[in-house]
C-alpha cells in the first residue's frame, strides 16, 4: 500500500529558503515514487517556475509543468529526481516543495 512522505525540496522549518531570479532549487529524489504533488508558493515577480525531471540524476529537462502563480501541480512522469527551476522574474521569493507517494 503507498505512503504519503513529505519530502522539501531545501531544508527549513517552512517550505525552505526562496528562489530568486535564475535559480535552480536543489533536486528531491523521486525514486519509488508513484506521484508527487509539487507545490511553489510565494511572489513570483513574473516569473515563471519550471519543474524539471532527470532520469540519470545528471541531466535535467521540463516536465512540461509549469507555474506562474502560487498553486500546486501533479507530477506522475517516472524519474530519479525532480527541481525547480525560477526564471525571468524580477524581485522574486519563490519558496518549492514536493508531496510525495511512494510505493512499498
Amino acid at each position: 500500500m503507498p505512503r504519503n512522505v513529505f519530502k522539501r525540496m531545501r531544508a527549513a522549518d517552512d517550505l525552505g529558503p526562496a528562489l530568486n531570479a535564475n535559480e535552480v532549487s536543489e533536486s528531491i529524489s523521486m525514486e519509488d515514487a508513484e506521484k508527487a504533488t509539487l507545490v511553489a508558493i510565494g511572489t513570483f515577480g513574473g516569473g515563471t517556475v519550471t519543474w524539471q525531471i532527470t532520469l540519470d540524476g545528471t541531466n535535467f529537462v521540463s516536465s512540461g509543468l509549469t507555474q506562474t502563480a502560487p498553486g500546486k501541480v501533479d507530477l506522475t512522469i517516472p524519474c530519479k529526481a525532480a527541481r525547480a527551476s525560477l526564471a525571468g522574474a524580477t524581485a522574486p521569493s519563490v519558496n518549492c516543495a514536493a508531496m510525495i507517494r511512494t510505493f512499498d
